[in-house]
């Protein structure tokens, strides 16, 4: 029903199997190139729709039509926080679209990202309307309301977790913890269910 997607990726891992993906439904290539670390293919839905799929670095070659673009999904939005991760050039064109979006009034711009520890940091670069947490079906991450605590190299990270509990949560307050790993987690449901 759109006029025009474009679904970008800083991996051409990533961004092959949605090509491939693309391509084994029987969607028309209009055009599709290919060379080192930078990929994207532009297909035709019928009508007037389209969809343009591409690498970060894929931007440097080519550009989709942004002013025409209905929705722009952004997957593993978290590499534009360290432009050093693929190279400053590489994503510096998604960076200053996140930056620009509102010079397009009717695009729609979808970010992904699975790196729990980064969404307040996200939140405050790319100042997303909402933020949703998939993870759980019980609740919806609430920026206002709901304290994101990172895990900490070096450092204990259930007694880093409980001295901050200690000091500066109040009664009533929802916590979002992020743990190392399965021990930890177990180690921090014993002292839930202890407290």
């Amino acid at each position: 029903e759109n006029r025009y997607t474009i679904l970008l990726s800083p991996t051409r891992v990533i961004v092959d199997q949605m090509v491939s993906t693309a391509s084994k439904t029987g969607i028309k290539v209009l055009r599709q190139e290919e060379l080192g670390d930078w990929a994207y293919g532009e297909f035709d839905l019928g009508g007037e729709s389209k969809i343009w799929i591409g690498t970060f670095a894929s931007l440097r070659k080519a550009q989709p039509d942004w002013s025409l673009c209905d929705y722009i999904f952004i997957d593993e939005i978290h590499f534009l926080l360290d432009l050093s991760l693929f190279g400053k050039e590489t994503a510096l064109d998604v960076w200053e679209l996140t930056q620009t979006i509102e010079k397009y009034p009717d695009t729609k711009l979808v970010s992904l990202t699975a790196s729990d520890e980064l969404v307040l940091p996200l939140q405050r670069f790319f100042k997303f309307d909402k933020i949703f947490m998939v993870k759980s079906e019980t609740w919806r991450l609430r920026p206002n309301t709901i304290k994101i605590y990172p895990s900490a190299r070096g450092l204990n990270n259930i007694h880093y977790i409980l001295h901050y509990a200690k000091n500066y949560v109040k009664d009533g307050e929802k916590i979002l913890c992020v743990v190392k790993s399965y021990a930890e987690l177990r180690q921090l449901r014993n002292v839930i269910s202890y407290l």
